[in-house]
Formats: structure tokens, sequence, C-alpha cells
């Protein structure tokens, strides 16, 4: 059996840990430079809010509705992930996690479990040492684990409609053992509820009179492969009970690491855009580091918008290549800022920017020469890394990457980085 544990509401339940106030309020959180909607409480989604819809179009209503809003913190939402990972490793050391807010348990080697009561405990767990309720899906394959997830969270919010304690209702857990307990359950999934299937694929699916669940379960396998490919047959397998889809390890397998980001306005000067290249060339490296790669090859690429015609924003990219592979900071930041030279031009405005290192491997799969140093011989960026993980992100960085920083994007409603950085640490004040 695996179980899946997804965190609800993420963004929004770690904003709420240490704001109590706003439980049963409604709350959302926006994307970078405060675009877009992207994570909502269930009273914003009653509104009818949907994922991703740009903030100004609903700020008026939002306001008129007394909805908080905040920007994303994403080195507070990390943290907590951190910290959830770190407690489900308790409960069954196979843990796979799947993203920043959801993990897959295997619990094939845990003998005599009640799996109802495993799934509470987890949930109870976590709600009193981090504060973020859970939903936990429990199936003999991944598919019939998430879709048991999906339940879970949809009956959670039915029953909590009229409770005054949110998280009271949260700690159910649904049990798929079998086909038969999905087709017990007919009524409360759709296609759409199937990972791996969209609106598109079930709409598909539909148009050749497959309409449910259970139609898709029983349909012959040479007809979803003509539909839906191979994907759709692994789909059906684990639907069934057999296990089909596995969960690859990312590590050198990854084609490449990206850092890109929008500018909180337009930049036009050269020194500021370079300061901000440096930065996402050095959170780059970092990244790529903490995987314990190195990198040959790396893009620079800059999306403009012409002093003529502000309307139309333009793609411009260049790539570059070590002689050797390396996992030194210092040495793609050369690299980066002789590509901003090649592409910068000054009768043009720059909205954004991006770093992509390719050519990625393992140090010790590189072949040296005599006139380079090796590929692990990085004390320097090691030593700053481990700073920067002790005392907080940017204690120490490069000068190239500048100090003010007013190109990094919008962010007018963040949350003090509570757990991450010892000048946001909340205070607390006794009274005699």
């Amino acid at each position: 059996m695996y179980a899946l544990v997804d965190c609800n509401n993420f963004y929004v339940s770690c904003e709420r840990i240490f704001k109590p106030a706003l439980e049963r309020q409604p709350v959302v959180v926006l994307s970078n430079n405060d675009g877009c909607i992207v994570a909502r409480s269930n009273e914003v989604k009653a509104m009818g809010i949907k994922m991703g819809t740009p903030y100004f179009k609903v700020s008026d209503f939002l306001k008129c509705n007394g909805v908080s809003i905040f920007s994303s913190n994403y080195a507070l939402y990390g943290d907590i992930s951190s910290r959830i990972m770190t407690i489900l490793s308790e409960f069954c050391p196979e843990l796979e996690i799947y993203s920043i807010d959801e993990a897959f348990l295997d619990l094939h080697f845990i003998a005599n479990i009640d799996f109802e009561k495993f799934g509470d405990s987890i949930h109870n767990k976590i709600l009193h040492c981090i504060g973020i309720p859970v939903s936990v899906g429990i199936a003999p394959t991944r598919t019939l684990a998430k879709l048991a997830n999906h339940l879970t969270k949809k009956n959670c919010i039915k029953t909590d409609a009229n409770s005054n304690n949110m998280n009271s209702k949260l700690s159910q857990t649904c049990v798929l053992r079998s086909t038969q307990d999905i087709t017990n359950l007919e009524e409360q999934a759709d296609l759409e509820d199937i990972w791996g299937i969209g609106k598109r694929s079930a709409e598909r699916l539909r148009n050749c009179e497959i309409r449910t669940i259970e139609d898709f379960i029983n349909a012959e396998s040479c007809e979803i492969r003509k539909i839906l490919g191979v994907c759709g047959n692994r789909t059906q397998l684990e639907l069934k009970g057999q296990q089909a889809v596995t969960l690859e390890s990312a590590s050198i397998d990854k084609k490449s690491v990206c850092h890109s980001r929008s500018f909180s306005k337009t930049v036009a000067d050269f020194n500021t855009l370079q300061e901000a290249v440096a930065h996402y060339t050095s959170s780059v490296m970092e990244k790529i580091r903490l995987q314990g790669l190195i990198g040959g090859s790396v893009t620079l690429f800059l999306k403009t918008r012409n002093s003529a015609n502000l309307a139309n924003p333009q793609y411009i990219s260049a790539t570059s290549s070590l002689p050797m592979p390396s996992s030194r900071t210092s040495d793609f930041l050369q690299l980066t800022s002789q590509l901003l030279k090649d592409l910068y031009s000054e009768n043009k405005y720059y909205k954004s920017a991006g770093v992509i290192i390719t050519d990625l491997s393992s140090g010790d799969s590189v072949q040296g020469d005599l006139f380079s140093l090796p590929p692990q011989n990085n004390s320097l960026d090691k030593a700053i890394d481990l700073i920067n993980n002790k005392f907080g992100k940017g204690t120490l960085f490069h000068a190239s990457e500048g100090i003010k920083r007013k190109w990094e994007m919008k962010r007018d409603w963040r949350s003090p980085s509570y757990t991450t950085s010892w000048k946001e640490l909340p205070q607390v004040m006794c009274l005699n």
C-alpha cells in the first residue's frame, strides 16, 4: 500500500501558522511580482475565484470582501515543507517527495497497520508540531492513492462547511483497497480527478463513450492506448491495482537547471541588469551544488520591450560553454557577464531575465586535464553555502549581485521569513 500525504492549501496554511486570526478567514497568495492568484483558502474558493486569476482583475472584489492578501514567501514555504518531510520520514523511511507539499509513503514493509489510524496519526502529528492540516489517501498504487487523497479533501470540505473548527474535520483518511471501493464512490469522483487525466483527455474519453471511472477501468487496453497512448494504459493498470507508475529520481538525470524572474519594473540601465543576472547566476549555481552536480554550459535569456513599441515583447538569448565543467559560481559569473554585454542594447527596456545551466553531470564522471582545477575543488563556494544555510540565505553574496537590488520582483504583501531569518523572528512581549 502507498500513502499520499498532501498539505491542504499549503501556501495559505503556511501564512496562517503565525497569524491564527486568519483561520476560517478568506486568504489568497499571489505569484511573482504579485501577478496572479496561486493559492486560495476554501473560503475564497467558495467565492468563485479561480486559480491563476490575475490580481488586478479581482483586487476590488477581494478588498470589498475582506480577503487577506499575501505575496509569495518561498523561504518560509520551503522551510515549512522541509519540517513536514522530516516528520513524515519518522513514520515511514521509504519516503518519495513528489512536490513542495506532497509525498508518497511506501507502506509495504510496515506490518500490522491500521491504515485509517495511521493516516490520522500523520495528520495529528503534523498539525500539532507544525500547524499545517494535511489530507491522507492510502491505496495499493500511487494513482489510487492520489485519487483517495482527492476524495479525502473533497469530503473534508463538505463536512467542514458548517464547522467552527476547520482543522477538526480534516483528519479523515480515505483508504481504497480495491477497484470495488472506487465503484462504491463513483458519484464522488470524475475522470478529471484521476492523476494524469486532465480536462482535455477526459473530453476525448467521453467522446469515445468512456464517461466514468468504471468505464475507464473496464475499457479495452487497445482502445485506451489509441486515445491516451502508453501513459493511459499505465493509468488504467494502476486503477486496477497493478503498479505501473514509479517516481524517477531527478538528480543526475536532469538536463538543465534554471533560475528566472520578472523585474518589479522595466530595466534599461546596464549595471542594474548586470546585478540581476549575477544574482540569478549565483542562485542557480547554489541549486546545482545542492544536487551534487556540475555544469558545462550556460544560456542567458532576456525578455525585452522596445522603447518604440512596448506592447510587443521579444525574447533574446545566447549560450556559452566552459572548457571544463564546473560548479564554481565565479566561472559562470564571467560567462553570463560576457553574454550580457553581447546581448545588451541601449534602446530597449528589459522586463525579465533568466539563467539556464546545461550539460549537467556528476563531478566524478568528468575527464580532467593538466591545466584545469578539478571540479570538486570548490572550497570557497562550499563555505559560502554552509554559512548561508546556517545564518540565512544572502548572508554572504558576490558583490556583483548588488546590495539595494531595486530590480527585485514586486512583493508588496510578503510576510516575514519567520523561520529562516534572524531579523524577522516573531517577537513576544511580556506584560506585567
